[in-house]
């Protein structure tokens, strides 16, 4: 008997408790505004270029290394598909951000089985891979730098602009005035 009455008294006592916090808590207002994906995105539009370049990178135990970089021509102006990807390129001319492309490395993914077990082979495969992609940016005159960002880590690394730079052309020397021979 005295178990049965410990119970309904604990069940009363526990039923009552969350009536007293929610007559305390603060009613808001209704939920305004438009449920599923923003109007605004926090990229710039992408860029319509004809001039791109084509970015070789590689994936070396951790570090990313730039192989070489070229500028490049398409026939005609073309927008650059965006795709999900854990490495993120973006373009800037200053502070201002003028692109931003998505890409990845061949083999470095999330486990496919999010278990302890495919977690870890996860990160024995990233720990240990050498892997190399080739991306294609828009190449705008005005930019200024391109930094790659690790989505998964928070790591960033610039890329070397001076390749792309215009030599300057050596000077010509005038030309040597023909001295008489004794």
């Amino acid at each position: 008997m005295p178990l049965v009455l410990g119970a309904a008294l604990a069940l009363l006592w526990g039923a009552t408790l969350p009536r007293a916090a929610n007559a305390r808590r603060k009613r808001s207002g209704p939920v305004t505004g438009k449920v599923g994906p923003a109007k605004t995105s926090r990229w710039p539009r992408p860029l319509v270029t004809r001039d791109y370049l084509s970015l070789s990178l590689r994936y070396d135990r951790g570090r990313l290394i730039q192989r070489s970089i070229r500028r490049m021509r398409f026939s005609r102006p073309r927008l650059i598909k965006r795709v999900v990807g854990r490495f993120l390129a973006k373009i800037y001319r200053g502070k201002r951000l003028l692109d931003v492309l998505p890409f990845n490395f061949p083999l470095l993914a999330p486990a496919e089985s999010f278990t302890r077990t495919g977690h870890r082979i996860a990160r024995r495969m990233e720990a240990n891979l050498r892997t190399a992609t080739r991306i294609k940016l828009p190449y705008a005159r005005r930019m200024t730098r391109i930094e790659i960002t690790d989505v998964a880590t928070s790591r960033r690394w610039a890329i070397d602009l001076r390749p792309l730079r215009r030599r300057p052309r050596p000077r010509r020397r005038p030309a040597s005035r023909s001295r008489p021979r004794p």
